[in-house]
């Protein structure tokens, strides 16, 4: 047996309809179903799409910044060290030179260990602040200037 990493490809079919919470609830649902599969092994998923986010008064943050932060509540629940990142296929998630964001499960549990709440950066859509606080943003100098789909990755060691 080697211990490369079991790999798994993801898409939202004809869902850019579905609301956040739907799209966070369905791939979580992907991902931990498939945690629970590998064991104890790695596990690397690669999935794409464009999820729907429309902010709120005048906070920033595009909607890879805001769904990387949408997924840590579910993603908590597994118990094995992971991350999650969200990424614009063009470098650019709404504000130049911001790609999108990641969170991982070291993050999660520091946060908790401050008291920090999340949910109030996500229902606010103030997803630049969180990032900008927490060094999670992703970022592009240049982008790719090709705008394909958002791109989902995440890996479990």
């Amino acid at each position: 047996k080697t211990n490369h990493p079991e790999s798994h490809v993801f898409t939202f079919e004809k869902k850019m309809r579905l609301s956040i919470k739907n799209c966070v609830n369905e791939l979580t649902e992907y991902i931990i179903s498939s945690v629970a599969k590998v064991n104890h092994k790695p596990l690397f998923i690669i999935a794409g799409g464009e999820i729907p986010v429309k902010a709120i008064d005048n906070n920033k943050g595009g909607r890879n910044q805001h769904f990387s932060i949408a997924m840590a509540n579910n993603l908590s629940l597994i118990n094995r060290d992971w991350a999650f990142f969200s990424i614009a296929s063009d470098g650019c998630d709404y504000i130049k030179g911001i790609a999108g964001g990641f969170i991982s499960k070291q993050l999660i549990d520091y946060l908790k260990t401050k008291n920090e709440k999340i949910k109030s950066y996500i229902d606010n859509t103030a997803s630049f602040k969180f990032h900008e606080n927490y060094g999670t943003h992703l970022t592009c100098e240049e982008g790719t200037g090709i705008n394909v789909s958002d791109i989902y990755v995440f890996v479990v060691i």
